[in-house]
């Protein structure tokens, strides 16, 4: 989708009594239903502000995006990319009808329909190439209702680090009843606690997406044991998960927040970091 500069200021003309539609972003750990509303299972804690988010290069980012708007108003959804083309970007619908949101479908942008009641659950897939530099770019979620525009736009920090072509498969699917991050955590479960579990898989979910994303964490821990040690990679991995060590973890490795995972992943970016 190409870049639509002149959309801010269309957005800043219309009055406020006419912009009831909204766009809200929130990280791969806030599913949203189809009420438009966070699930109950991935509520815990304060929500991370979505604005400027890490990427690795020859990697992924997932964002849940809620569609807001009257219900029957006609709206179309865009990904607007600047520079354009520089990174990959997939959207995807949430299956209705489930109690729980998991299955997704593949959709193009412009997504074109009419609104329900509650909105319309979307996720957003962002994949870094490999040879990418470390720079920003700029991504904007943009609605259309009824000819008026609202803009949500994201500042993408594309990293030093980079994702190792091969990953390894680990941790069994949970139910999608369960907090989406636990898929997150039972990937790393195998690698940290020793414990041996069979790899299941659920393509074409939330959940999937989820746990491709922890093993990309994984991937780049194992690459940096090369370049530190494992035993400080190891211990790093499990004091940003709030364990004092990795024995501790792996008694007892849930927490209330889903996002207190991200912990995890901004001390892989800044240790991918040192020395450079």
């Amino acid at each position: 989708m190409s870049w639509r500069p002149l959309l801010l200021v269309a957005v800043l003309a219309v009055p406020a009594a006419m912009r009831a539609q909204e766009v809200e972003v929130y990280s791969e750990f806030r599913r949203v239903g189809a009420d438009g509303q966070i699930v109950e299972a991935d509520r815990g804690g304060k929500p991370r502000e979505i604005l400027s988010p890490p990427v690795p290069r020859n990697g992924y980012a997932t964002f849940n995006i809620a569609i807001k708007g009257p219900a029957g108003k006609p709206f179309h959804v865009y990904v607007g990319e600047n520079p354009e083309g520089i990174v990959k970007t997939t959207l995807y619908r949430v299956a209705a009808g489930a109690a729980v949101p998991d299955a997704i479908e593949k959709i193009d942008s412009p997504y074109s329909g009419f609104l329900p009641d509650g909105g319309v659950p979307l996720v957003l897939d962002v994949f870094a190439p490999a040879t990418l530099p470390v720079r920003r770019v700029r991504i904007e979620i943009q609605l259309s209702v009824d000819n008026h525009w609202i803009i949500y736009p994201m500042e993408l920090r594309i990293q030093p680090a980079s994702i190792p072509a091969q990953l390894i498969t680990t941790g069994a699917l949970l139910d999608p009843k369960s907090s989406v991050v636990e898929n997150a955590l039972a990937a790393w479960q195998p690698v940290l606690c020793t414990k041996p579990q069979r790899a299941t898989t659920a393509a074409g979910t939330i959940r999937e997406l989820v746990r491709r994303n922890a093993l990309q964490d994984i991937g780049l821990a194992k690459k940096l044991e090369t370049r530190h040690t494992a035993e400080k990679v190891r211990n790093g991995v499990t004091q940003a998960l709030g364990a004092s060590n990795i024995a501790a973890w792996c008694g007892q490795h849930t927490f209330e927040n889903p996002e207190n995972y991200l912990k995890l992943r901004d001390f892989l970016y800044k240790l991918a970091t040192e020395g450079q």
